[in-house]
């Protein structure tokens, strides 16, 4: 019954389109909102440069109403304080996607962001409250067991109540993380049923599963989208980033770049031809990036100067001064990159089509791929292709 009720919706929706003005409206009820703050849509996916397309100011408290004409695409929503400097590395962000045009709502506190409620158009669809209803769910449990991991740190507690929060914390993340797995089946189920929904490249562009199939099968599921939905705006996406995932497979030439590194020193890759290198994609906000760096200080100490060179990039940083102070602390003493100052913010990145960090990329004396992964998974593999006799 509900494959037959989202079909029909989407039968009907080019008749619902043309009987609208092009644009879509989103409104907000935010407690926490000002008179005064400032709402701006970013367009662009988790994997590109956002851009700001469209604002409003908020003209009564805790209100806001956004018209756009963005379609068919991933969207950010950020607000900023009068007189704050409009850059969306520094706040939190609420995503949502804008399937064709229609009515958007938003529920919920400054102080919970990028937790806001959606309802309205795509999300009135009977799959998609039952995607929210588990998301809810899963990002409840999320922050709870979060707070518990934190109060661990507690000053003076004793061991029995830090043991018991820990236990009890990561308990709710792993339920979480259950419910999230939950969610992507859901998600799956409507991509195959509906290869006319724009929404369907956005389910896509981030099942990791397939994509450990190989891109020939990913590509296959997106040649399988409808013409239109190709076309659209999240559907070119999506094809732009299957030609960067082609461009950096094992095999491929490493795309070469240039950029200034912490000591102010330029580095371009194609410098290092005739020597191995790793490019390792982090952050200082990343838990799993930071419990690999002791790994990768114990790599590059064992084979530094042997025909080797390793090279950090550091992505998302919202402050340069945090990230050259963990940079210090934790002993990066290899060349360190920071692709905020790319242009383009983030160009390497994109370059690379890195969707999440810790990420490498171990490039053979040729320039040549020859392996990619999670660090863990690579330094192995580094340390007896830097070792082997030659």
């Amino acid at each position: 019954m509900r494959k037959i009720t989202i079909l029909a919706f989407f039968a009907a929706l080019p008749a619902i389109m043309a009987a609208q003005t092009h644009h879509n409206t989103i409104e907000g009820n935010v407690e926490g909102l000002e008179k005064g703050d400032r709402i701006i849509l970013y367009t662009g996916t988790l994997t590109q440069t956002p851009i700001a397309t469209d604002s409003t100011i908020v003209k009564t408290t805790g209100k806001f109403t956004l018209k756009t004409s963005a379609s068919d695409t991933y969207a950010q929503i950020a607000f900023f304080k009068p007189g704050q400097k409009a850059d969306i590395n520094q706040v939190e962000t609420s995503g949502l996607f804008l399937e064709g045009y229609d009515k958007i709502k938003l529920n919920g506190k400054t102080s919970d962001w990028r937790y806001l409620k959606i309802s309205g158009g795509l999300y009135s669809l009977p799959q998609m409250q039952e995607i929210n209803a588990l998301t809810e769910k899963a990002l409840e449990m999320q922050k709870q067991g979060i707070a518990l991991l934190g109060k661990t740190r507690t000053e003076g507690a004793d061991k029995d109540s830090v043991k018991a929060w820990s236990d009890k914390g990561r308990a709710l993340l792993g339920k979480s993380g259950e419910i999230f797995d939950q969610r992507k089946a859901l998600e799956k189920k409507i991509s195959a049923d509906n290869p006319d929904l724009a929404y369907s490249t956005e389910i896509l562009h981030y099942d990791y599963d397939l994509m450990k199939k190989g891109m020939d099968k990913y590509e296959e599921a997106f040649n399988a989208l409808s013409p239109r939905v190709q076309k659209c705006p999240a559907g070119q996406v999506l094809a732009d980033f299957i030609a960067t995932q082609k461009a950096t497979a094992i095999g491929a030439e490493a795309p070469d770049f240039s950029l200034e590194d912490i000591d102010g020193n330029m580095l371009r890759l194609s410098d290092f031809r005739g020597k191995y290198v790793l490019l390792d994609f982090w952050g200082t906000w990343c838990g799993p990036c930071r419990q690999s760096t002791p790994h990768l200080v114990e790599l590059y100490s064992k084979v530094k100067g042997r025909n080797f060179e390793m090279i950090s990039i550091a992505t998302n940083e919202r402050s340069d001064d945090y990230w050259r102070k963990i940079v210090s602390d934790d002993k990066m003493t290899w060349r360190q990159l920071n692709d905020a100052h790319s242009p383009a913010n983030g160009k390497i990145q994109q370059t690379y089509g890195v969707m999440g960090v810790p990420s490498c990329f171990f490039i053979d004396p040729h320039g040549v791929i020859i392996a990619k992964g999670h660090p863990m998974s690579l330094l192995k593999k580094v340390e007896e292709v830097i070792t082997a006799p030659k």
